[in-house]
């Protein structure tokens, strides 16, 4: 397809006077121009009007990469706030073993989970505060740097957003949130598994969720804060146990949240 700069260039040579010279009032850097990006490469930008935004006409790939990882990250639900950059990054740099030294072993399984070898699903399981989502989401940042798709959910948020598609006024119908929200991701993260109501339908939906991404062998990461809450769902525990496919990590220590408070 012709781009809009060579169609401007030929409008300008149609209209050009004999001696040269361009039609009065017209100039074509009002509708293109060249920038050099924050990649070092020259990008021309062109508008349609002089009222429009600049666009940029051919992106090098470093900054097209970086739009495509803006959109992953936006649609992960990894909040900003831990993003690489944010106010508190979740990233396996910034996990303190000095706070909790007995998770150091989580922390190196945590990390070789991201390598490819590693079995599909990784459990976390231990007491509150003692750092879970903070590996499960620096699990989730890692995959978003290499451009997967990943989404991360706390359990009962999940549950009450596949609850709405059966309101009369939804516009999503269950099948299409159950594929957007669970089975396309590269990765899913289920965050806090056991804190949902204790209900047949959660139930039901949960197994649906992990037995379709069991069955495909797909990346998911689960953080329960009770050992207990695994093996109320029969068919949910034999799974999760499954040693072939599930790596199952205690985490032990303590809830460090009073001592980052007192840090700050």
């Amino acid at each position: 397809m012709e781009s809009l700069g060579s169609i401007l260039r030929r409008i300008v040579g149609r209209t050009s006077t004999s001696e040269g010279s361009r039609t009065p009032g017209f100039d074509l850097q009002e509708y293109e121009r060249e920038r050099t990006c924050p990649h070092g490469q020259k990008v021309r930008l062109h508008r349609s009007t002089q009222s429009w935004p600049w666009e940029e006409e051919n992106p090098c790939r470093e900054c097209r990469r970086e739009r495509v990882k803006g959109r992953l990250y936006d649609a992960s639900g990894v909040p900003d706030l831990y993003w690489p950059g944010g106010k508190t990054p979740a990233t396996f740099e910034r996990f303190d073993l000095a706070l909790n030294p007995q998770m150091e072993r989580p922390l190196r399984l945590a990390q070789e989970y991201c390598e490819d070898e590693a079995p599909p699903w990784l459990v976390l399981v231990g007491s509150p505060g003692n750092g879970k989502t903070h590996l499960a989401k620096a699990i989730a940042i890692t995959f978003l740097e290499r451009l997967a798709r990943v989404r991360l959910w706390v359990v009962p948020e999940f549950l009450d957003r596949l609850k709405a598609t059966f309101a009369p006024d939804s516009e999503r119908d269950f099948e299409q949130e159950m594929a957007d929200l669970a089975y396309l991701p590269n990765l899913v993260v289920m965050d806090d598994y056991g804190s949902q109501s204790q209900t047949p339908w959660a139930n039901e939906r949960l197994y649906l969720v992990l037995n379709m991404r069991y069955e495909r062998r797909l990346r998911t990461v689960i953080t329960c804060n009770e050992p207990r809450a695994l093996a109320r769902d029969g068919r949910i525990r034999s799974r999760l146990y499954d040693g072939r496919l599930c790596q199952l990590v205690h985490c032990k220590g303590i809830d460090v949240r009073p001592k980052l408070r007192e840090v700050r």
